[in-house]
């Protein structure tokens, strides 16, 4: 799974060097949908919806400071975002399970309404984002979590 979700990252930062600060994108690539927004300073923040991969595989939100990932949560730099100065989401895990899947759907929730993304590694501040295209997310409320989605292989 690490070794897809980094070649999904390459792809991803190939793709969107050029991408215009605080203003959403979105595409598909390999059963993903992503969605993809950057600062005014560089750093992206990319959410990966697995609508049709492998049922294996989960969601992701990911930060890329120069050319490096911090992945959220399960890493040795958590990734958290306070979203509107209000909703703070350290992260989930695996959304298999409902406990993570309610964390899931609490951040897509909040992030198609974010007028900020506040965003820490290790609580230490990195960026701040002010999106201004919210339309481009408004579908990431119907990414169901992995125990929720219906089973894609047999």
């Amino acid at each position: 799974m690490k070794n897809f979700i980094i070649g999904l990252t390459v792809l991803t930062i190939s793709s969107l060097a050029n991408a215009v600060p605080n203003s959403w994108t979105s595409f598909d690539r390999q059963g993903y949908k992503i969605y993809k927004i950057d600062d005014n300073k560089g750093k992206s923040l990319r959410i990966f919806c697995n609508y049709a991969s492998s049922d294996d595989l989960d969601h992701g939100v990911y930060l890329t400071i120069n050319n490096q990932d911090y992945p959220n949560p399960s890493s040795p730099y958590p990734l958290r975002l306070v979203i509107n100065d209000s909703i703070d989401i350290l992260g989930f895990e695996n959304t298999k399970s409902k406990s993570e899947s309610k964390k899931w759907y609490t951040f897509t929730s909040a992030i198609t309404k974010a007028k900020s993304i506040t965003i820490y590694i290790e609580n230490q501040l990195v960026s701040v984002i002010y999106p201004k295209n919210p339309a481009i997310v408004k579908n990431l409320t119907k990414c169901k979590s992995m125990s929720d989605r219906p089973k894609i292989g047999g």
